[in-house]
């Protein structure tokens, strides 16, 4: 829904209470810095009551309540407008949050807007009211009409913009994308002249793609059985495609591009030679694409790019509605989009498969809510604004499809999977197809790391530590292991990362477990090491050398490679624990780590190729208490000496933790531990005998590396003295005393 050239906005005369505003245009022209005392200074209040008695006679009571309506759909708070009595007030602020000023005096440049705000709500308000008409089209971050139809030309113009000034690709990007995949066997696009099939060879042949939600409804496929038929010209005109690739191969002939790729169209769902390759390359195919378009509305593939909303000004319930009222003579206002927050709510970011076709494309036409958005690697530009300005930039942190704003390998990984793992899949068995793309993308610059379902080889010890966040709740997914974030549903943090260096050092120093998997159902006692030694610490991805935009997370010297750290010896760190150990039985000899040799496994026979194999410490017959203040954490006791060792938290609520193990996993990292649960075991094990004095200065403060990660597990097969099979439940971290005070074995540990 926008307003377009031609409409004029509806003539609604202001009540008094807003007469008595004495609002001018150059209130709205100037920026909200000036005069002095301007920003953020309540201009008006009310109930939400005075605004729906007066918003069909009053233009600006009517936009102030549309602003609290969108805002309070974004903030999830609908329960504050069914409230006739709730109270809201409007303060000056900038024309618009979503940029940020990118020159000396661009603050200048900021026009005025209203935001209005309820009094009780914790969050800034995200829509204002602001001028708008085709006499401010041309000013910088001011609100211009739209056409009824989308201005190619205006499209053509920022593709031929990024192109001149960010490249051919736009800017480089710490995503390292693979080859054109025109060579990946059983490639096929869609030519639009032709309207068939056809395959494209040349490296650099450019086309369109189409990121969009499926859906359920009746969505044309290509298999075998017609794919030949699809590959004759014409094909297209005699089937009855949906409309949201019917817009999308009239939107990429409009712009002059020649061919279209559509994952229901131009992969061969049932070839399974061809079917995987395909899947393996959408690093490939997204990230080597011209442009995509990015249908954000649609909750299926039958509601068109635009979904149909571009046609009424007058539709407040519209979730993005573009709303304006004639204020006077020379003065209109409107009430614009919060891009960024829409986008992140809206239907395409909901669901698993179209995050990494947003991550990895570098352009792409975004259709929301019935306006049009162009997102590269540098900038936001849209239709509804004039913001086509080397003087402003996307705000810090915009969400830009998804991608990262971290600068560490291990933070950008994490940051990925935490917004992947929050999407939905109609399929749960496609959740790692859903994130190969990112995965390869971001693996060759960890050094070529295999990644084990979704776990980097290169940082495995560090990968381990996921879990959910605070007070959410995982559910298992079957057909993949539960030691990987992939084998649950629900959101998902990945451990914390500080700067590189240190992650790395970490990684070298404070781990010591060889990490195993099985490596196939053929040969289930294979053992395959997790990290390839020949290829971790080797970056294979070409470093930048030019950045002019912190938009760009460009790749640092220093932090694009993943370090050689897998070789430890058990002996350096492992040993430096056990043999200090005074256990309830008296010390433990320096040979009690020779139960079971690295690298030797007997015993289960193992079918399931996800199998980790490791030796390490286990805590046995622990004790488990719900702790009184966080219903949702653990405080763990020695079940002899019911003294507290540690607290963790199930990765289910509904899983019962009596009868756990605990596995130690390495030394816990900063911030593994809140403050308070930190505090509290060093008070409760001070007058224990340190197993060793260690720390390091860290940033001006004395880290002490008393702490270790924990994995809370329990036994999916009889314990034996060959081992005991495995499951995780939870995650937590211990006084490294504990290993004293409970019963502790070395053990040969399978984890499924």
């Amino acid at each position: 829904m926008a307003p377009t050239s031609t409409d004029a906005p509806s003539t609604l005369h202001l009540c008094t209470p807003c007469v008595a505003l004495g609002l001018t245009r150059a209130d709205f022209e100037g920026p909200p810095f000036e005069p002095e005392g301007k920003y953020h200074r309540i201009v008006t209040s009310g109930t939400v009551g005075d605004l729906r008695t007066r918003e069909k006679s009053c233009g600006l009571c009517r936009l102030l309540l549309h602003a609290l309506t969108l805002d309070c759909q974004l903030q999830q708070q609908p329960e504050l407008l069914s409230r006739w009595d709730a109270e809201w007030e409007a303060e000056w602020m900038q024309s618009t949050c979503e940029y940020d000023p990118n020159t000396d005096d661009a603050d200048n440049k900021y026009g005025s807007a209203l935001y209005p705000k309820f009094k009780e709500a914790i969050s800034p308000s995200n829509y204002g009211v602001q001028l708008f008409g085709a006499s401010c089209a041309d000013t910088p971050l001011r609100a211009r009409p739209v056409p009824n139809e989308v201005d190619v030309q205006m499209v053509a113009g920022w593709i031929d913009r990024c192109r001149k000034e960010h490249g051919p690709n736009c800017k480089d990007s710490y995503l390292a994308i693979g080859d054109h995949p025109s060579t990946t066997p059983g490639f096929l696009v869609i030519d639009v002249v032709q309207k068939c099939l056809t395959p494209i060879h040349k490296t650099n042949a450019e086309y369109v793609a189409l990121s969009y939600v499926w859906g359920k409804s009746n969505l044309v496929t290509t298999s075998k059985s017609n794919v030949d038929f699809f590959r004759t010209a014409g094909a297209f005109d005699t089937v009855r495609l949906p409309s949201t690739i019917r817009d999308a191969l009239d939107m990429t002939a409009r712009l002059g591009y020649r061919f279209l790729w559509v994952d229901a169209l131009c992969i061969v769902q049932d070839d399974e030679t061809t079917k995987p390759h395909l899947i393996d390359s959408m690093d490939a195919i997204y990230g080597r694409a011209s442009l995509t378009l990015v249908a954000a509305s649609g909750q299926h593939a039958a509601t068109g790019l635009l979904c149909g909303k571009r046609t009424s000004v007058d539709d407040i319930n519209h979730p993005s509605g573009f709303l304006t009222a004639y204020i006077s003579s020379d003065m209109s206002l409107a009430v614009l989009p919060f891009f960024d927050g829409e986008l992140m709510h809206c239907p395409h970011a909901q669901r698993g498969w179209t995050y990494q076709e947003g991550c990895l494309s570098p352009r792409c036409l975004v259709f929301l809510n019935g306006l049009v958005y162009f997102v590269c690697r540098v900038n936001v530009w849209r239709e509804d604004m004039m913001v086509e300005s080397d003087d402003f930039l996307p705000f810090e942190g915009a969400n830009a499809l998804g991608r990262t704003q971290s600068d560490s390998p291990l933070g950008r990984y994490g940051d990925h999977v935490r917004a992947f793992a929050s999407r939905n899949l109609t399929y749960q068995s496609d959740v790692l197809n859903a994130f190969s793309g990112i995965e390869r993308a971001l693996a060759r610059n960890m050094g070529n790391t295999k990644v084990w379902f979704g776990l980097p080889g290169a940082a495995f010890d560090w990968a381990l530590l996921w879990r959910p966040p605070p007070g959410r709740s995982l559910e298992r997914r079957s057909g993949f292991p539960s030691w990987s974030w992939a084998g649950w549903v629900g959101d998902v943090n990945m451990a914390p990362t500080h700067w590189s260096d240190f992650d790395q050092r970490w990684l070298r120093q404070r781990t010591w477990i060889s990490w195993l998997v099985v490596g196939s159902r053929d040969n289930p006692e294979e053992l395959v090491p997790v990290w390839d030694l020949e290829n971790c610490g080797k970056s294979t991805h070409e470093v930048p050398t030019t950045s002019n935009s912190r938009q760009v997370n460009d790749i640092d010297q220093d932090e694009a490679f993943m370090p050689n750290y897998g070789n430890v010896s058990r002996h350096s760190v492992a040993a430096s624990l056990g043999q200090s150990c005074t256990g309830p039985d008296g010390p433990h000899s320096p040979g009690w780590l020779e139960a079971s040799p690295s690298g030797t496994f007997t015993g289960l026979a193992l079918s399931q190729p996800e199998t980790l194999r490791f030796c390490t410490f286990v805590l046995l017959n622990c004790h488990f208490e719900q702790d009184a203040i966080d219903s949702h954490a653990l405080r763990i006791y020695s079940r002899r000496q019911s003294l507290l060792l540690g607290t963790a938290r199930l990765d289910n609520f509904k899983a019962n933790p009596n009868g756990c193990d605990l596995v130690v996993l390495s030394y816990a990292t900063l911030g593994s531990a809140s403050p308070n649960t930190t505090t509290e075991l060093r008070e409760v094990h001070k007058s224990s005998p340190p197993i060793f004095n260690d720390g390091e200065d860290v940033l001006g403060t004395w880290h002490t590396w008393d702490l270790l990660n924990v994995m809370l597990v329990k036994g999916v097969a009889s314990r034996s003295e060959n081992g005991t099979q495995y499951e995780r439940i939870g995650l937590g971290v211990i006084h490294c005393t504990a290993l004293g005070r409970s019963k502790v074995i070395w053990n040969d540990v399978s984890l499924v």
